[in-house]
């Protein structure tokens, strides 16, 4: 079913790359750089779905390795790798690191976990429908590790889905382009920090994620 599914989710990009090639060797009267911006937005969810993969790989082959983690400076460089995103400087970004203690994880997984949570944060946000758009992440100190919350107050995720979200290719809504892994890979890689992650939304008035993990001193 993975072959199958991540197959089609590969080749469809490419489709359209080869597509929008020959209109555009076809056409004579619009501007070639129309034609290079759709070709564009192909590749970077081609790219996109393969990093995805290439996650999904390390995660089920690498063993785990316990090192200090710094949640600012790694939330500062995850913010940096989504500035390219459509309509990231719309939204009010806030982070609040209160944690005290120094916290061991394996540094490679965490940061996939958060980027994952992070740019669907952002990539579901509808600046123009809401006011004061935000996303929020809060660190704080848990009596075995860390609490780390992704909140926004994007358009929110109905009842019947949250259930199905962390599935493979499971997409809640076509409104936004996506392999339907991510949310699959966040919880594949909880659990592999012996960590857990459980959502909260509402329809129309945003979506908090939720991630515990423990101390691997």
């Amino acid at each position: 079913r993975f072959v199958y599914s991540a197959s089609h989710d590969l080749r469809s990009p490419l489709a359209s790359i080869m597509g929008l090639i020959n209109v555009a060797r076809a056409d004579n009267g619009s501007p070639q750089v129309d034609y290079l911006g759709l070709i564009e937005k192909s590749v970077v969810k081609l790219d996109s779905f393969i990093n995805d993969i290439i996650d999904f790989s390390r995660n089920a082959r690498l063993d785990v390795a316990a090192e200090p983690i710094e949640f600012g400076t790694m939330l500062k460089d995850v913010f940096e790798d989504l500035n390219f995103v459509e309509q990231y400087e719309k939204i009010q970004r806030s982070v609040f690191v209160r944690s005290t203690r120094s916290f061991r994880s394996d540094p490679k997984r965490v940061r996939i976990i958060l980027s994952n949570l992070v740019a669907n944060a952002i990539k579901h946000h509808f600046p123009a429908q809401r006011n004061n758009p935000f996303v929020s992440i809060e660190v704080v100190d848990d009596k075995d590790g860390i609490i780390v919350t992704v909140s926004d107050n994007g358009p929110g995720i109905e009842q019947q889905y949250l259930k199905d979200i962390f599935k493979m290719f499971f997409r809640a809504t076509n409104r936004t382009p996506g392999s339907g892994l991510g949310l699959y890979i966040v919880e594949e890689t909880v659990n592999k920090l012996r960590g857990s992650i459980s959502v909260a939304s509402t329809l129309g008035e945003g979506t908090t994620f939720t991630l515990k993990l423990p101390n691997l001193n």
